[in-house]
C-alpha cells in the first residue's frame, strides 16, 4: 500500500524496486507517483527506462518526451530522449536533443558519447571522431574514450590513427582483455589477420573464457583458412555460449 506519501517517496520506492528487478511493481509505484503528480519529471524518465527493459520503445519514448519538456534544461533528460530517437532510428532527432544536451552541459560526458554515437548513426563520422576526440580530453581515464575514438577512425578507414589511440589504452591497462581484443579488431579491419590473431591469442592467454575473444579469433580462423583450428575454437565458443544455432551462424 502506497498510501499518502509524495511523489519523491513512492517514485523513490520504484527505484528500489527496479533495482530488485522487480519491475512490475516498480512501474506500479511510478504510476502512483505520477497520479499524485502527473508533471513529475523524474517518475517520467524511470517509467521509460522499466519500459525500455521491457523492449517497449515507442511507448518509452512517449514518457520522455513529456519529461524533456518539463525540464528542458536538464541535460540527462534531454539525452535520454536522444538515446531513444536513436534507439527509433530517428538519427537526426536524436542528433538535434543530444547537441541541446551538450549546448547545455559542455562536460556532460554521458551526452557527447551519446552524441557521437548518434552523429556517425546520422551518416556524420567527421563530426562524430571531433566529439569522440573530446570526450578523450574530458576523459583521458576511461578506456570506453580511446576505444571509441579508435572506432570512429575505423569508421573512415584510418587504421594507422585507429591503432596509434588504441595502443594508448594499454598505458592504463597494459593486462586488460578488452583493450587487447580492441587492438585486435582494428588489425582484422585493417586486413592484417594473422597480427590480429597473435593478439586475441594473447588475450585469450589471460581470460580462456571470453566469448568475445574467442568469437574473433573464430572469425580470424575463418578468414587464414584454419579449419581445423576452427573447429577447435568453435566448440570451446560453444561451451561458454551455448545457444546452439545461433552461435553458430554467427561466427561460421
Amino acid at each position: 500500500e502506497l498510501g499518502n506519501d509524495d511523489e519523491h517517496v513512492v517514485n523513490d520506492l520504484g527505484v528500489v524496486l527496479q533495482e530488485l528487478e522487480r519491475y512490475g511493481e516498480a512501474k506500479q509505484a511510478y504510476q502512483a507517483a505520477l497520479e499524485k503528480q502527473p508533471n513529475f519529471a523524474p517518475a517520467l524518465v524511470n517509467m521509460a527506462k522499466c519500459l525500455t527493459g521491457e523492449g517497449k520503445l515507442q511507448e518509452a519514448h512517449q514518457y520522455l518526451q513529456r519529461a524533456a519538456e518539463l525540464s528542458p534544461a536538464t541535460p540527462a533528460y534531454l539525452r535520454s530522449l536522444g538515446l531513444s530517437f536513436n534507439s527509433l532510428g530517428r538519427f537526426d532527432e536524436a542528433v538535434r536533443w543530444l547537441e541541446k544536451a551538450t549546448k547545455l552541459d559542455p562536460e556532460f560526458a554521458e551526452g557527447q558519447n551519446a552524441l557521437a554515437i548518434a552523429l556517425a548513426n546520422a551518416g556524420r563520422p567527421h563530426e562524430s571522431l571531433a566529439v569522440h576526440r573530446l570526450m578523450l580530453t574530458m576523459r583521458p581515464d576511461l578506456l570506453s574514450s580511446y576505444h571509441n575514438l579508435a572506432l570512429g577512425h575505423v569508421a573512415l578507414k584510418q587504421f594507422d590513427e585507429a591503432l596509434a589511440i588504441s595502443a594508448q589504452a594499454f598505458k592504463l591497462v597494459p593486462q586488460d582483455v578488452s583493450a587487447m581484443l580492441s587492438y585486435a579488431f582494428i588489425l582484422h579491419e585493417k586486413g592484417d589477420r594473422p597480427a590480429a590473431l597473435e593478439r586475441i591469442e594473447s588475450a585469450l592467454a589471460l581470460d580462456p573464457r571470453h566469448a568475445d575473444g574467442l568469437k574473433m579469433k573464430c572469425a580470424s580462423l575463418r578468414g587464414l583458412m584454419r579449419q581445423k583450428e576452427l573447429v577447435q575454437t568453435l566448440m570451446e565458443y560453444l561451451d561458454v555460449v551455448p545457444s546452439s544455432i545461433e552461435a553458430v551462424s554467427d561466427v561460421v
